[in-house]
């Protein structure tokens, strides 16, 4: 998505920045385990967001959101 920002014509950036929320919402699924590495549906390098990454989204006026979901047992 950042790439696509990047790349986004005058006009384009024009309306990206008028948006009135710029925001990368990564959902992750909480559990009562308290060995969440031992979870095989989840590992740590699922994703990771680098400094330089970081970076990118500060700079196209973006901010992260981590949000946390129960794992439903339905």
């Amino acid at each position: 998505m950042l790439d696509v920002i990047d790349r986004l014509s005058p006009d384009g950036l024009k309306l990206w920045n008028a948006c009135i929320s710029r925001r990368f919402d990564v959902g992750y699924e909480g559990s009562d385990n308290p060995y969440p590495w031992t979870d095989l549906r989840w590992t740590h390098t699922t994703w990771q967001f680098t400094p330089p990454v970081l970076l990118r989204m500060a700079q196209a006026n973006a901010s992260f959101v981590a949000t946390i979901y129960p794992i439903s047992d339905n």
